[in-house]
């Protein structure tokens, strides 16, 4: 039975051949973990050039954060990181220990799926001794208005929206 802490959340299936090809594509010590990764998405019809790039960086664990992570870490606590795991605006802070723990979740596979308001609570709940935390408590409150004010946005209008457009 999955934890609190995954709850609501399931591994997403790969596309038909992805396991397969994953599993075929022979990786050398010399070779960078990404350039596997590429080359298997590559035998399945999928860009090689994208795969790399938005591949997690063994080396950074802050790649392993999700767009939709980066997002949330960006709105409560100001960071922006890239998608290879590089903080964009440090201006002297420290990573904080949210950010660190919630990209550590990631690369361990505890965390699969959307983060909760749930497992963002827990998180937090985790950490705090004798009512004092190890997270900053600010965190907490405006990644949940954060996730409150997407959620009502998305049940006001559920349509998708990009600003790419085609020219004609």
């Amino acid at each position: 039975m999955a934890t609190p802490r995954n709850a609501g959340t399931a591994k997403q299936s790969a596309p038909d051949g992805f396991a397969a090809a994953l599993e075929k594509a022979t990786v050398t010590p010399a070779q960078a973990p990404a350039t596997g990764f590429a080359a298997a998405l590559e035998k399945v019809g999928l860009p090689a050039a994208d795969a790399a790039r938005y591949a997690p960086n063994e080396r950074s664990t802050l790649s392993h954060l999700t767009p939709a992570d980066r997002e949330l870490i960006s709105a409560s606590t100001g960071f922006v990181i890239s998608s290879d795991g590089v903080v964009q605006n440090p201006n002297g802070r420290v990573v904080d220990n949210f950010i660190a723990e919630l990209a550590v979740e990631r690369a361990t596979g505890r965390l699969e799926g959307a983060v909760t308001s749930g497992y963002l609570k827990d998180l937090f709940a985790k950490y705090r001794n004798g009512g004092e935390s190890a997270l900053n408590p600010a965190y907490l409150d405006a990644a949940l208005a954060f996730m409150e004010a997407r959620d009502q946005r998305r049940a006001e209008d559920p349509t998708p929206r990009s600003s790419f457009t085609i020219g004609a």
